[in-house]
């Protein structure tokens, strides 16, 4: 199968995006690992809609993945209608915090076909594998008419089955900062009223081995990188490791 991941534009203060998205380079690289074919666009570099269209009309995925968080909500949502309005009958995927937050909300407020909470690696891969949608857990789906919401699937305890995140999908040299980020450990115990990683990431807290990390990192050393950002939900719950 064929996977378009698309990354809304939101930049923060630096005006242009710092670093690639860990969260679809995972999804990337546990498709590619089982022989599907992906692409992105970082809307955030190549920001206008023909840019886009170009790449769908060329690349003519089977699945059009969107990531968002609910601070991209209304941009990522006028994605979905240009997408929808131009190309019909792809099928479009939304995923990211603010599904995983607001659920079945975001297919009600949309035309998008489909949506996956939480962690989505193993969800999409079943899709690309065909998977009856009816046996995907963490999927939203509709079937005539009605929105339907499958039993979320439960968290990844070994971090390190994973395969390091697919960064190089990604234009490395048009972001500000040479960096990679690190993704160590998912998860957080604690109940801030304010956060909703429980339903995210979880609130049990999955560290990736010492030597499972010091490989990826080792890896992008021997690219040429020096600089790793470290963007765990909580890195120093323990902190003799």
């Amino acid at each position: 199968m064929k996977v378009l991941f698309i990354i809304p534009n939101l930049v923060g203060d630096k005006g242009k995006p710092t670093a690639p998205p860990p969260g679809v380079a995972y999804l990337a690289a546990m498709l590619m690992k089982h022989n599907h074919e992906v692409i992105a666009i970082d809307m955030r570099v190549h920001t206008n809609f023909s840019n886009l269209f170009d790449k769908i009309e060329k690349f003519n995925p089977d699945f059009i993945g969107l990531s968002f968080m609910t601070k991209e909500y209304l941009k990522s949502y006028n994605i979905v209608k240009q997408i929808k309005e131009k190309f019909p009958d792809k099928i479009l995927i939304l995923g990211g915090s603010h599904p995983s937050t607001v659920e079945e909300k975001v297919l009600e407020e949309t035309s998008a076909d489909l949506a996956v909470m939480g962690e989505a690696e193993y969800t999409f891969l079943e899709l690309c594998d065909k998977k009856p949608y009816s046996e995907i857990k963490g999927l939203i789906w509709r079937k005539d008419g009605h929105i339907i919401k499958n039993d979320r699937r439960p968290f990844i305890d070994d971090l390190d089955s994973l395969p390091f995140p697919a960064y190089d999908i990604f234009p490395l040299k048009e972001y500000v900062d040479k960096k990679i980020p690190i993704v160590s450990s998912r998860g957080c115990p604690y109940q801030c009223i304010y956060c909703a990683m429980k339903k995210i990431l979880g609130a049990k807290w999955r560290p990736r081995s010492a030597e499972n990390v010091f490989e990826e990192i080792k890896l992008w050393y021997g690219r040429g990188y020096t600089f790793f950002h470290i963007i765990d939900d909580n890195f120093t719950l323990d902190m003799k490791r």
